[in-house]
């Protein structure tokens, strides 16, 4: 045992010392150790006959090892650079190419990870580019943060909701993105760190889930809005995908900021139609394929709006007719509540669907024969004088046809009012099976007053407020 850890140690401090393989193929020769340790080891319980026979075993293992381990490393080594050499080719003909068709020009050995971005920047002479990045920084990313903190107050639009999981889903989709500006803006002024690359792809990729949630209930015509959604997700998906391969690449991060930047710069987008009075009617579709269309040249050059368009070619022939079916493997409640929803619609009511082809209201009761209703139940004044339970009771009998004591809401008129913003039906189901209970009366299935007042609170409020400045400050709203 003595002449082995000696061998060992031996060998190891040799390959440390020399600069070579940590696990050499050869041990010292121990018929060559001096001889003073011999006569030790002769005069203890052993015996100079074993100690004799000990260094001649040790000394055949060490040849039989190194004969069968060499060939072994040989072949891992030959492995080893032949996969290297793969992703040097690889990475080359990446970047060719990314230079050629999407001017990418600063990879992760193309400049000093010494110094911040920003300290570059500023001995150099000043480009469209940064000034480019500066302007969506300052008038459009910095108002995130203030759009999550009003939503958080005041909501956004009530079909997210009618649903626990959209609306969940809507507070990450606004809190991750804010969080994801703020941290490319640090990522440029700080001196790179792998670890930088790494929280944004994490942080993009939550990101890009609630995208995923979020956009079968978008509004606008969904040919275009799904469409630009889907493409800013799988680009998105493709850049960090290649940001873990490259983590200090400058372009990948400039790319997954532009396309996060499109859902902020659709908000600059519609505030300019509207102040404009543009497109009327679909202002909400323009803005979103107009902040995309940027975003993307911004992102990926020349190739970028080529490639968006082709997207969308691609998604509409594929979705140009929607099937409305349901999957078997649905969970039980929505089952229950597609069951219900045929007992519980009358006879004369239409059947609700999302077009995938008209735009998408806000306003989903726009029509002449429910806005002659609004009219009739509010009065001037109404947005400061009505109680909160007034308020309520307002939008409820709105939603229920304009009898004031009817205390049900149907699975149909649900339907109604969530299918012409653009919510999907698999997500009424889902509403309607969390917010639905017993109807003592009938024995079926339907949302009550009290439950609405209770649970909705974000949903009759905006549309009280809505529906008030339709009939009495049309010009503040976005159609």
């Amino acid at each position: 045992m003595i002449f082995l850890t000696l061998s060992v140690g031996t060998a190891l401090s040799q390959s440390i010392d020399e600069g070579g393989p940590l696990f050499a193929s050869r041990l010292p020769d121990l018929t060559h150790l001096e001889g003073r340790f011999v006569p030790t080891l002769r005069g203890s319980s052993y015996g100079g006959s074993a100690v004799d026979d000990m260094v001649q075993l040790l000394a055949m293992l060490q040849r039989s090892a190194s004969n069968h381990s060499a060939p072994i490393l040989e072949s891992v080594e030959s492995a080893m650079k032949r996969c290297w050499s793969a992703r040097l080719r690889l990475r080359t003909k990446f970047r060719s190419l990314s230079r050629r068709y999407l001017g990418w020009t600063n990879g992760g050995d193309a400049y000093s990870l010494s110094r911040s971005q920003f300290a570059e920047d500023a001995e150099s002479e000043w480009t469209w580019k940064r000034a480019y990045f500066w302007f969506i920084t300052v008038f459009s990313n910095s108002f995130a943060v203030g759009f999550g903190l009003k939503a958080a107050v005041q909501g956004v639009h009530p079909k997210f909701h009618f649903s626990t999981k959209m609306s969940r889903s809507m507070v990450f989709h606004i809190v991750v993105g804010s969080v994801e500006f703020v941290w490319v803006v640090i990522m440029y002024l700080s001196v790179p760190q792998w670890w930088h690359s790494a929280v944004l792809v994490v942080l993009d990729s939550i990101q890009n889930v609630t995208i995923w949630i979020q956009f079968g209930s978008s509004q606008g015509v969904k040919m275009v809005t799904n469409s630009c959604y889907l493409f800013c997700l799988a680009v998105k998906a493709i850049c960090c995908g290649l940001l873990i391969v490259d983590p200090f690449s400058r372009d990948l991060v400039w790319a997954i900021y532009e396309i996060l930047s499109a859902f902020t710069l659709t908000r600059i987008s519609g505030m300019s139609f509207k102040k404009l009075a543009l497109f009327q009617g679909q202002m909400y579709t323009l803005a979103v394929f107009t902040a995309t269309m940027i975003s993307s040249a911004q992102a990926f050059g020349s190739g970028g709006p080529c490639a968006l368009y082709l997207f969308m070619i691609a998604y509409s022939a594929a979705h140009s007719q929607p099937a409305t079916k349901r999957r078997k493997g649905r969970k039980s409640r929505s089952k229950r509540a597609d069951q219900t929803s045929a007992a519980t619609a009358t006879t004369d009511s239409p059947q609700h669907s999302v077009s995938w082809t008209a735009e998408a209201m806000r306003n989903p009761f726009r029509d002449e024969e429910s806005m002659r209703l609004v009219r009739s139940l509010l009065k001037e004044g109404d947005q400061q004088r009505a109680s909160k339970e007034e308020r309520a009771r307002t939008v409820f009998q709105i939603m229920t046809g304009g009898d004031g004591k009817i205390q049900w809401l149907s699975y149909q008129q649900l339907a109604a009012v969530m299918c012409p913003s653009g919510v999907a039906m698999t997500e009424v189901d889902n509403s309607f099976a969390e917010l639905s209970t017993v109807n003592p009366l009938d024995g079926q299935r339907a949302i009550h007053f009290d439950t609405f007042f209770s649970k909705l609170p974000t949903v009759w409020d905006w549309y009280f407020d809505y529906l008030y400045e339709s009939v009495f400050h049309p010009e503040r709203q976005i159609r």
